[in-house]
């Protein structure tokens, strides 16, 4: 059976608009009982502003990726209400953290994110995030990493609720799925979910990673509507085109990634270059004044302005044997 691959923005987008999926795929992770979902995308793909190179020839940059952020709003058992953040990240980027923090800290203070009791008592959304990574973070070979923060007594260490306002207000549970920790696995209910985003070179069809091959029978039957959806979206042809889109957005960033890293190189090289040319013309001019010459005949010897010369004597020899 193939799918279309849910890593991709496009096809995770089409897969959650389908209500059961979104609920199934948010709960499992984060163990939450959706009460309603909100796609909110972020970031559109748009080509950014052409900048003139030394040589005056513009240069158009890459287009800026599309990316859909999505935030789903869930109800607890105990009836407490959630914030979930769900990002997908495909590639290990430089910038990935400053993102992350940048989108979290807009959810923090967006209004969207406070719950208006019936009393008029307002309370901020405990946010709860789930970061879906197309690489390894390095820290467990577990595929799905939960963070919870936990609230104790600093002299005890007794630990507390830390489900109060003030504490689940302000700090907030994580879920890490390093999907390169996927592959093969199948052994629990979660692994088997996630299943879908299993990027092994086996199931990945030739020319491209935008449809996957699924063994439909390895996938829990009572949630096979997760890969008829996902199905639904590789014979689309807007879904395809958007993928073939991301593909193309990903290899120009990563082509004017390493046009920029030569670049820099280069002028790291240049200025090394410049320093080491500067610290041997001052060891030449000290020489020659330690040999008795006056600033003037040797900035004569060397080609220099005297002026340049006394700089790197120094004040001290400044106007010494000159007319």
């Amino acid at each position: 059976m193939q799918i279309a691959n849910p890593i991709y923005d496009a096809a995770f987008k089409y897969l959650m608009q389908d209500d059961r999926a979104a609920r199934l795929l948010v709960g499992r992770i984060a163990g939450l009982d959706i009460e309603s979902l909100e796609l909110r995308p972020q970031e559109l793909a748009a080509p950014r502003d052409a900048s003139p190179r030394d040589d005056g020839e513009a240069v158009q940059a890459p287009l800026a990726l599309f990316r859909m952020d999505f935030a789903a709003r869930v109800r607890t058992p105990d009836g407490g209400e959630r914030q979930v953040l769900i990002e997908i990240q495909k590639t290990n980027a430089p910038t990935v953290v400053e993102r992350f923090r940048a989108y979290l800290g807009q959810q923090l203070c967006s209004p969207a994110n406070v719950i208006e009791h019936p009393s008029g008592r307002r309370e901020a959304a405990p946010i709860v995030t789930i970061y879906l990574l197309g690489y390894d973070l390095g820290l467990s070979d577990e595929a799905v990493l939960d963070v919870c923060p936990r609230a104790t007594a600093r002299r005890t260490g007794a630990e507390i609720d830390a489900g109060h306002p003030f504490i689940a207000g302000i700090h907030h549970r994580s879920h890490i799925v390093q999907i390169p920790r996927l592959r093969g696995r199948r052994r629990d209910e979660l692994e088997r979910v996630l299943s879908i985003f299993d990027q092994g070179e086996a199931r990945i069809e030739r020319g491209g990673a935008q449809v996957l091959t699924i063994d439909e029978s390895a996938y829990p039957p009572e949630y096979g509507f997760v890969l008829r959806q996902l199905q639904r979206a590789a014979s689309e042809s807007d879904v395809r085109r958007f993928m073939e889109g991301e593909d193309q957005l990903l290899r120009d960033s990563i082509s004017w990634g390493r046009q920029a890293d030569y670049e820099r190189r280069e002028k790291e090289r240049e200025r090394r270059r410049a320093d080491q040319a500067e610290q041997a013309l001052s060891r030449s001019i000290r020489q020659l004044r330690g040999l008795g010459q006056e600033p003037d005949a040797i900035a004569a010897a060397l080609s220099l302005d005297v002026d340049e010369v006394r700089r790197v004597l120094g004040a001290s020899d400044d106007g010494k044997g000159s007319a």
